[in-house]
């Protein structure tokens, strides 16, 4: 009985630090959008992360460890590499800003392919002691791939993917733009033929919100003013005009030395007073004239957009996913990295009585 009883007890302690671990490593899934509402990955992106209900101490320094389709920072589970680091915004939000194809230091197909499994991630501490559970950040292949095959000129992509992208904007959500230049005119021609002009030189937008009320000018005769308003060819053949936040897009011109002038939007308190009603905007060929000098060409004509509601955030759905692990980021000796499925979020505690064996 003695015996027995001391077994127990061992058995006891023995379990204990693998539920400590456990509690400590499977801390909860951050809720993820991405300013531009919709990327390729050989283009800037910023990944937002609200923590507020993932159990970190607030404001603690947290890291990126990413293992699809690279694992940059792989090694170091006990000692986060700088260039994983976020950026701490308050309010439990951070942030990531990268290129995906020089973060993860690949070309762009391997972000393109269907065999891809998207953005398979965890958050943690530099020293490893504690990690949120597995999340897939978003990406945007199958949204530009609906949108190609819908036959459509233009597409608004409002939103966070997660709660379902519409095209009945807000003021404070991400907001991107998408046109297929082989559909989409200006003057009875497409994008694409236009851009194959001798005096091209980008397409931008004019636009402004509620019946042009606050107003972002497209001011060709200002290279500032020409980079925010600009139109840009995607790497997938597509077109986009990025206004990122528009709440912040509209809170700002630009002025011929290229600093920005606030407008009514930049003041805390017009803002919340401001109701958005729609968008007003105009797709502008910006052309050169004989003389060198940037002119409007060929535009799309005064067109409307009508403003939505804010959609709540919903709470995550998991499905299965891939998990490649490292049996040295976790304490044991594996010489090769453990492959697992796991439905129940991430497996870290199975991984450590697979390794404890």
């Amino acid at each position: 009985m003695k015996d027995f009883k001391y077994y127990i007890l061992t058995l006891i302690g023995l379990l204990c630090p693998l539920m400590t671990m456990a509690e400590e490593t499977d801390l909860g899934v951050p809720k993820v959008w991405t300013v531009p509402a919709v990327f390729t990955c050989d283009e800037e992106v910023t990944f937002y992360y609200d923590m507020t209900d993932v159990k970190f101490p607030a404001g603690v320094d947290l890291y990126l460890w990413a293992w699809t389709p690279t694992e940059p920072d792989a090694g170091h589970g006990d000692n986060s590499s700088s260039f994983a680091k976020l950026e701490y915004l308050g309010n439990n939000i951070y942030c990531k800003k990268m290129i995906p194809t020089q973060y993860f230091n690949t070309n762009i197909s391997a972000f393109e392919s269907d065999d891809w499994p998207g953005f398979w991630s965890r958050l943690k501490t530099k020293d490893g002691s504690k990690w949120s559970s597995v999340f897939q950040a978003p990406d945007s292949r199958s949204e530009f791939k609906e949108f190609k095959e819908s036959g459509k000129g233009v597409q608004f992509f409002s939103g966070k993917k997660s709660s379902g992208f519409t095209d009945k904007f807000t003021l404070d959500e991400p907001l991107t733009i998408v046109f297929n230049p082989d559909v989409y005119k200006l003057g009875g021609r497409t994008l694409t033929e236009i851009s194959n002009d001798a005096n091209f030189v980008q397409f931008g937008v004019h636009s402004g919100l509620n019946d042009w009320n606050v107003l972002q000018s497209l001011d060709v005769w200002r290279p500032a003013c020409l980079r925010k308003t600009k139109v840009r060819k995607l790497s997938n053949g597509l077109y986009a005009w990025d206004v990122g936040v528009p709440s912040e897009y509209y809170s700002y011109t630009l002025d011929d030395a290229g600093s920005r002038v606030p407008t009514a939007l930049a003041d805390p308190d017009k803002k919340a007073a401001f109701e958005l009603e729609n968008m007003n905007y105009l797709v502008v060929t910006v052309i050169r004239d004989a003389a060198g000098a940037n002119q409007w060409g060929a535009n799309s004509g005064d067109q409307m957009q009508k403003t939505g509601m804010a959609v709540p955030y919903p709470n995550p759905v998991f499905s299965l996913f891939p998990s490649r692990v490292s049996g040295k980021e976790h304490g044991c000796a594996l010489s090769k990295p453990v492959e697992r499925i796991c439905s129940q979020s991430e497996c870290g505690e199975c991984i450590r009585l697979w390794c404890f064996n």
